[in-house]
């Protein structure tokens, strides 16, 4: 039975596989294959292990299953206030191990972190990223009228952002 948890420090390895692995499978034809082989398992496990301890704050969630991690969020504040000021919170990332994915573990994810926010939150996507877009337009995202750039390597990429709200009951 899947189980949605808060993340750990002794689950950083397994998450930091799923991210390496998502990134290099769903950006694949978007991202340079440079940017995308220079991804390593060992620095991004580092870089959440410092992360966890410098903030504990940020709400990290997985979901497991028979003791194996199928998938993570992490997300808390509105990265960019400026550009949308009326959205405290964001989902930073979302990512389920290529395995698993179209088994309903991003859906359970993107729920649980929603339920943290009292539902209403953002997430930016990359223009390309048409499965992301689709995944977010189906789970009742909103896309907004407004655009960031992203620097990844040397391509300057477009990202977009949707927003979530509680519905009306």
């Amino acid at each position: 039975m899947q189980m949605i948890r808060p993340m750990i420090y002794e689950d950083a390895p397994a998450v930091a596989q799923i991210h390496v692995k998502a990134w290099q499978n769903t950006y694949q034809g978007i991202l340079p294959d440079h940017y995308l082989k220079a991804m390593s398992v060992q620095k991004e496990t580092e870089t959440l292990r410092l992360g966890m301890e410098l903030n504990s704050d940020i709400i990290r969630l997985v979901v497991e299953e028979q003791a194996q991690i199928l998938g993570f969020a992490a997300g808390m504040e509105n990265l960019n206030p400026q550009l949308i000021p009326d959205y405290s919170a964001e989902l930073w990332a979302l990512y389920v191990d290529p395995k698993f994915q179209r088994q309903g573990v991003g859906q359970k994810l993107l729920r649980a972190f929603g339920h943290t926010q009292n539902h209403e939150f953002l997430v930016w996507v990359l223009e390309k990223n048409l499965t992301a877009r689709q995944f977010y337009t189906s789970a009742g995202g909103v896309l907004l009228n407004q655009t960031k750039t992203l620097l990844f390597g040397a391509t300057i990429h477009k990202s977009l952002v949707f927003s979530f709200q509680k519905k009306n009951e």
